[in-house]
C-alpha cells in the first residue's frame, strides 16, 4: 500500500513538473514574439558597455526591418555626455533616427552599445526592440580638460551677509572666484 501511494505521489509530481515546463515554454514563446532583437557587429576585446532605453508608443514596431548604431560622438571633456545615433529602417526602406545619451568612457577600445525601444501599453505584435551593436571609441581628451583653474578668494562675509575680515571663533562664509562658497569656523 505504501509503495502504491509513493508511486502515485511521484506520478503527480512528474505531471506537475511537466505542466510547469510546458507552461514556461509557452510563456517564453509568447514573450519572444513581443520582442525583436537585432544583433549587429561584434568585437573580441570589449572595453565596456552602454545601455539606454526609450519608451515610444507612437513608433510602428511591427514594421522594423533592420537597425544599427550609425555613429557615436564624444564630448570635449570627460564630464560631458556622449551621443549615440541609431538608424532604423522599416520594411519600405524609410529611415527613422533615434538619439540617445550616456556618460563617456575613459579608455580607448571597442564598446557594446544596446538600445531598447519599448511600449508598455502595446499588447498586439512586437512591443519591444533591442538593438545590440559595437563601436570603437577613441578618446581625445587628456588631463588638461579634467583639471580646473585655480580658484581665488574673492571676499569673506559673516552670517548676516556683511563683508568682513577673517577672524577666529566666528562662523564665516568664504566666497571664491569660481562661484563656490565655503563656511569656515576657526577656533583659537
Amino acid at each position: 500500500m505504501t509503495i502504491l501511494l509513493y508511486k502515485k505521489i511521484q506520478t503527480m509530481k512528474n505531471l506537475k513538473l511537466l505542466f510547469l515546463t510546458l507552461f514556461s515554454v509557452i510563456s517564453l514563446s509568447v514573450f519572444a514574439q513581443d520582442t525583436l532583437t537585432i544583433n549587429g557587429n561584434d568585437c573580441m576585446m570589449v572595453e565596456g558597455t552602454s545601455i539606454t532605453q526609450i519608451q515610444n508608443c507612437n513608433y510602428d514596431f511591427d514594421a522594423v526591418d533592420t537597425a544599427w548604431l550609425m555613429y557615436v560622438t564624444l564630448p570635449n571633456n570627460p564630464l560631458g555626455n556622449m551621443s549615440m545615433y541609431w538608424e532604423f529602417l522599416d520594411t519600405t526602406g524609410a529611415p527613422t533616427e533615434f538619439v540617445t545619451y550616456d556618460y563617456p568612457f575613459i579608455t580607448d577600445g571597442c564598446y557594446v552599445f544596446t538600445l531598447t525601444i519599448y511600449c508598455g501599453t502595446d499588447t498586439v505584435g512586437i512591443n519591444t526592440i533591442v538593438v545590440n551593436d559595437v563601436h570603437a571609441v577613441w578618446v581625445s581628451w587628456g588631463l588638461d580638460e579634467i583639471t580646473q583653474t585655480e580658484k581665488t578668494l574673492v571676499k569673506v562675509i559673516d552670517i548676516m551677509g556683511r563683508e568682513t575680515i577673517p577672524t577666529t571663533n566666528k562662523p564665516l562664509i568664504y566666497v571664491y572666484s569660481d562661484g563656490t562658497k565655503e563656511i569656515r569656523y576657526i577656533s583659537e
